[in-house]
């Protein structure tokens, strides 16, 4: 009796299966392929003339760049590779094996096309039930640009550099000229040749400059707020939209930031967006657009971090009447101050703040900030007496007093963190970090995506499009065999 089964690599069959025989009929593969075949592509298919040879059917290209963002195969090349070796890939393009370039082509030339497959996918989702539209969370987070960051140069650095080099470029001509006459006056040959380097220099000088336009283009300098500032702001010589960027684990790097709302029933992504602007804050009102726009309305109830905290925001959520629960912002970069305003019982009765000690700050002045924002200034009465004076006064305060601002948006962020740090509100708010978090866990780890493919804001933004249609497929696939499947294509 053998001790092991044969191993004939070169095994023939007397009756060859068929390629669809090799997969599971609960694979993801197959999801991705019935979903795509309920798709309207006729965005897509209007664009191609029927003159010359035959093309690959749309369908086919739209499958395996849909399932190559679902398993962490985003490369136009690993794609190719795959329709050659990966048997779910070969099943999925009925054997036919288009080139890189021709998937890359494909994905650059329908790529405002990929927004609207984004939807579709969100409609046939909502239909099967798995979208609630309940509880949704927002998140965003720093992607890597396909730049580096030390491409990158400040306003500052680059009149320098101009500066430097124009002074280099003139010193050089001057030489020339000077040669020219000594080579004159000793009756030489005029070879006409320019000295070395000069043309480098000019190259040079000419990107610089351009540089520097491209950034006054997008950041003028006189609308920043001083020269100082005006100075830092930056331009990527590599991908000029995108911007230099602090994220929580990586440091500093150049980067997008992308923003996703999760529906709370089995995690799937309603609305998405990407921006170049660093911070969170302008975010939201966007967001909440597009996700109206994906699913007909907006959601019953949203949660979002302290990165959204802002008035307008508040306000927004308020007008549109919809449940936000949005976490409170630390007025000081010490969290756990004591004496942080956020601590100051504002009493409107009479119009006072009682600070932790329980002494009173009233009313002194009011003063106008920059565009025409009016605050109330409250000053403390007996912080002289105080026995926490030193943990509560600025130490660089002349007077030793507590001062307190409050403008007109404080009652609408008051309102909010009381909401927020209710009983009720805590409950609702834990729930955003098992709603949104796990998400972008997910696309960073198991599609792999954790820098752009492409340059500019456009190119991404449909690259954003295509993992958040994969991450949804995964969804859906997962929904559909919750058993069977547990920790499939998580390795």
């Amino acid at each position: 009796m053998a001790e092991f089964k044969p191993c004939i690599q070169e095994q023939g069959m007397l009756f060859p299966p068929h390629i669809g025989d090799l997969i599971p009929d609960n694979h993801l593969v197959r999801v991705v392929s019935e979903i795509v075949e309920q798709l309207d592509l006729s965005d897509i298919t209007k664009k191609y003339v029927y003159q010359g040879s035959e093309a690959y059917h749309p369908k086919i290209l739209v499958k395996v760049l849909f399932y190559g963002y679902s398993t962490g195969t985003l490369s136009s090349r690993r794609i190719a590779d795959k329709l050659k070796t990966d048997i779910t890939f070969m099943w999925l393009a009925a054997m036919q094996k288009p080139d890189f370039r021709t998937i890359s082509d494909f994905r650059k030339q329908h790529r405002p096309v990929i927004e609207n497959l984004f939807i579709q996918i969100s409609m046939l989702a909502a239909h099967m039930g798995l979208i609630s539209m309940r509880h949704v969370s927002i998140d965003g987070s720093k992607i890597k640009a396909n730049a580096s960051k030390y491409k990158a140069m400040s306003r500052g650095r680059l009149k320098q550099e101009i500066s430097k080099l124009e002074n280099e470029i003139k010193k050089l001509l001057d030489l020339a000229e000077q040669t020219d006459r000594k080579e004159d006056s000793e009756d030489k040959p005029d070879e006409n040749t320019l000295p070395s380097g000069l043309s480098s220099k000019k190259e040079r000088l000419a990107k610089l400059e351009q540089a520097l336009k491209d950034l006054n283009e997008q950041k003028p300098e006189e609308k920043a707020k001083n020269q100082k500032e005006a100075d830092k702001q930056q331009i990527n010589f590599i991908d000029k939209e995108s911007r230099i960027m602090k994220s929580q684990h990586h440091g500093v790097q150049q980067a997008y930031n992308a923003q996703i709302a999760v529906d709370e029933q089995v995690g799937l992504i309603i609305g998405a967006g990407l921006t170049n602007n660093p911070f969170d804050n302008d975010q939201l009102i966007p967001l909440l657009k597009h996700v109206e726009k994906t699913n007909g309305r907006l959601p019953d109830k949203i949660t979002a971090d302290t990165g959204y905290f802002t008035a307008e925001n508040i306000n927004f959520c308020n007008e549109k009447t919809l449940d936000a629960y949005i976490a409170q912002t630390p007025e000081r970069k010490s969290k756990k101050n004591p004496f942080n305003k956020i601590n100051f019982i504002y009493i409107s009765e009479n119009d006072t703040y009682v600070c932790p000690e329980g002494k009173k700050l009233e009313y002194a002045i009011t003063k106008t900030r920059n565009k025409g924002v009016k605050e109330r200034v409250y000053h403390g009465v007996d912080c002289l007496k105080c026995p926490s004076q030193s943990k509560c006064v600025n130490h660089k305060s002349r007077t030793g007093v507590r001062h307190v601002y409050r403008t007109q948006n404080d009652p609408v962020k008051e309102s909010m963190r009381s909401k927020v740090q209710s009983e009720e509100g805590k409950k609702i708010y834990s729930k955003r970090k098992c709603i949104v978090e796990p998400v972008w866990g997910q696309i960073k780890a198991i599609q792999k995506f954790r820098q752009f493919s492409f340059r500019g804001l456009e190119a991404n933004t449909a690259e954003l499009f295509l993992v958040t249609i994969g991450h949804n497929l995964r969804k859906i696939f997962f929904s559909m065999f919750p058993r069977e499947n547990k920790g499939l294509l998580c390795n």
